[in-house]
């Protein structure tokens, strides 16, 4: 096979323009890429993925959305993943990747068109699935989405959704759905399924409260209560409502002073407030404040249910806090590993623009904090470059994104920069004029070496000058000066004028 062959083939795994359908549409375009391993999507203006592994994968089917043609992923447990954006011409080349790479045919699935509103409706595993009456699939609901399920009459099936404060002013939302039954008996079957199914995500009582919580971003103190599918932020002007769904990582950072942890939780799409957008919520813990962890479940309850909070009952605020809502989300925490500064630290001080604060060096990618937060992805950075080298104590550091936007951290102290340099190096990032500045600063080097060089050899002139003095010769030529003297002078002139009168 040839590197052509190769490269055409890597190609035509991947597609761009392609974006989520349904809950994560407002996360805009991305590319999707078929590998041996799975399916990951990748947005292109914002932090989110979404990665589903092969084992993970049932059946794969083609349809038409609302955008384009969708890929639905059916996964185990009938939860499905939809991504839209495809050209009807994408489906060979897609079941060609699919089929090399996952071991899995793409099938085109039919679709009701007739505009039928009435069906059949079937519970599997964690979807809520409509039939319309021709036995085709029409559309299906994740129980996750859930808050709320009731009975407003006895032919009558009432489902509340979860509505966020990430979502956008544009964005529409499904809140309400009405399902009507006319056998009472089917009906009162199908709301208990859908309340057995839909039961870890209502809302009722928080599974936790921590109070008091410091926010630098948004700024303030708020009370925040973790329920099974979202949490909410009380605080005494604004309160917030953010689904599981929203975080997409979290990040935990112990700051230079030693006395406080940053906790920062990424959300795609950012809470919302008026016309400012939150990517990131940024706590701030004191190092050594403790809490005591008291759950609103009974023992048996939270071992069959969150196994992994059982034992949980107090320490560190950080830790305590960190730990459950890593565990309710599921998303990945990041803490920085092998990175440490001049004096041992994580991070270093510097600025973005005229904002004060410190850049953290984590294992795949860079975050500022504490105003505004910035997660810079390793796999982004397009060109590094370090500036103003020529001075002796600071120095600035420049980061090029592929989005072609330009980060400029500056005022980092001069002893930073070996370990910053010698970090990023081995990331294998790339790094433009860094010959050209180590050059100018071993220039300066020179010049001082020189400096000290020069200064060296006058102070062995000097000392040369020093061994020509002989105390012996001095002791002479005082002797001989003594002889010489005013008295000396005055006999040898008696005895020339005692030799004149001879005379």
């Amino acid at each position: 096979m040839t590197e052509a062959t190769i490269n055409r083939q890597e190609a035509l795994s991947q597609y761009g323009g392609v974006s989520l359908a349904g809950t994560g549409a407002s996360s805009g375009t991305g590319t999707l890429r078929v590998h041996s391993g799975g399916i990951s999507w990748r947005a292109k203006e914002t932090a989110r993925t979404l990665d589903i592994d092969k084992e993970n994968l049932e059946s794969l089917r083609w349809i038409r959305g609302a955008r384009g043609m969708q890929l639905v992923c059916v996964l185990k447990g009938d939860n499905t993943s939809r991504f839209e954006g495809f050209r009807e011409q994408d489906f060979e080349a897609v079941n060609e990747s699919c089929k090399e790479k996952l071991r899995l045919e793409v099938k085109r699935a039919p679709q009701p068109l007739k505009g039928w509103n009435w069906g059949d409706a079937e519970l599997r595993g964690k979807a809520l699935v409509f039939h319309s009456a021709e036995g085709v699939d029409a559309f299906d609901i994740p129980l996750e989405e859930v808050s709320q399920v009731q009975m407003p009459s006895s032919s009558e099936v009432a489902l509340e959704f979860h509505v966020d404060d990430t979502a956008a002013k544009t964005d529409e939302c499904l809140v309400e759905l009405r399902v009507y039954v006319h056998n009472e008996s089917h009906a009162a079957d199908l709301y208990k399924g859908i309340l057995k199914s839909a039961e870890s995500s209502f809302t009722g009582e928080s599974l936790i409260n921590f109070a008091d919580m410091p926010l630098l971003v948004p700024r303030g103190r708020y009370d925040v209560d973790l329920y099974p599918n979202h949490l909410k932020l009380h605080g005494k002007s604004f309160d917030y409502k953010i689904l599981y769904t929203a975080v997409t990582r979290m990040f935990l950072l112990p700051k230079p002073d030693e006395a406080h942890i940053t906790f920062v939780v990424s959300l795609d799409p950012p809470v919302r407030q008026g016309n400012t957008l939150y990517p990131h919520l940024v706590f701030q813990f004191q190092k050594d404040e403790e809490v005591d962890a008291e759950f609103a479940l009974t023992e048996n309850e939270l071992k069959s249910r969150y196994p992994n909070l059982v034992g949980i009952s107090g320490g560190a605020t950080w830790e305590v806090f960190s730990k459950i809502l890593r565990e309710l989300t599921k998303k990945p925490l990041h803490s920085p590993i092998s990175f440490r500064s001049h004096r041992g630290q994580s991070a270093v001080r510097t600025a973005l623009g005229a904002n004060d604060g410190y850049l953290f060096f984590l294992e795949n990618c860079m975050f500022f904090v504490n105003k505004p937060p910035t997660y810079i992805r390793f796999e982004d950075v397009e060109m590094i470059e370090f500036k103003r080298m020529d001075l002796e104590r600071r120095f600035d550091l420049q980061v090029t994104l592929s989005s072609g936007h330009n980060l400029l951290f500056s005022n980092i102290d001069r002893p930073e920069f070996d370990n910053i340099y010698t970090f990023l190096q081995e990331k294998r990032l790339p790094m433009s004029t860094i010959k050209e500045a180590l050059k100018r600063q071993r220039t300066q080097d020179e010049r001082q070496d020189e400096d000290l060089d020069d200064g060296d050899e006058e102070e062995e002139e000097e000392e040369e000058e020093d061994e020509d003095f002989d105390p012996n010769k001095k002791m002479e030529e005082s002797d001989q000066d003594v002889g010489n003297s005013p008295g000396d002078k005055s006999e040898s002139s008696e005895n020339g004028e005692e030799e004149e009168e001879e005379d």
